[in-house]
């Protein structure tokens, strides 16, 4: 509901990019209070996000409101129940539409609604915001380096690394990945432990369905900019 709250107070830019008489912001008149107060029913924010969203995202060919549950959490898809969610992450997001729509007005709009390309920006955007946060966590719960100076460079280093690489993943392969891109003064243990260190704190987790394979979270994934792979030969 934060977000919903988010996208209809900042969206001032489309209404300006559409005139003051469009009928999008005469469908969210008197919304503002209920929103507020978190007594809209989940088809009406639904509606409501759909009248600012595309159905879907050509990109991933995915559904929004899909798009919407499931990538602001560490699950790895829609049916995961055990996943936690982001709220700040969300309203993040929805700065960034806003931000993003006000510095390109109509540019910032397909067919009258938010546009795929600063949807998946302003995510993007959040995604890495998120991931500079966990960084400061990982400051502390990592040790990579003899002063405190050094283990913060390498921690940027190794969650940096994490680029292009897989997930699922089995684990030797991924940390003799992360050795191959890594400053030589970080050893292969050092890795390994970080990585087990990491999925201690809930950002990866062992796969469902096949115990040799550890996965990213959706939001660790993205955020990572990791890539998503079906099967590992």
């Amino acid at each position: 509901m934060a977000g919903v709250s988010l996208a209809i107070e900042r969206a001032e830019w489309r209404a300006n990019a559409l005139g003051p008489d469009h009928e999008w912001g005469k469908s969210f008149s008197g919304y503002g209070g209920r929103v507020r107060s978190g007594s809209l029913e989940p088809i009406e924010y639904e509606q409501l996000l759909l009248r600012v969203f595309p159905q879907k995202l050509r990109r991933n060919n995915l559904s929004t409101m899909t798009f919407l549950r499931t990538y602001f959490s560490d699950a790895a898809g829609e049916g995961d129940s055990r996943s936690s969610f982001y709220p700040r992450v969300f309203g993040a997001f929805f700065t960034k539409v806003a931000e993003l729509g006000t510095s390109r007005g109509e540019k910032a709009l397909d067919g009258g609604r938010v546009s795929h390309d600063v949807v998946l920006e302003a995510f993007e955007y959040a995604a890495r915001d998120f991931i500079n946060e966990v960084k400061q966590e990982l400051n502390f719960a990592l040790d990579l380096g003899s002063s405190v100076d050094l283990n913060k460079k390498l921690v940027a280093d190794l969650l940096q690394s994490f680029s292009g690489l897989q997930t699922p993943f089995i684990l030797d392969r991924c940390v003799d990945a992360l050795e191959d891109k890594l400053p030589n003064d970080i050893s292969k243990k050092a890795i390994r432990e970080s990585l087990r260190r990491m999925k201690d704190m809930g950002i990866f987790e062992d796969h469902p369905s096949d115990p040799t394979k550890w996965r990213a979270g959706r939001l660790f994934k993205e955020g990572l900019r990791m890539k998503y792979v079906r099967k590992i030969p």
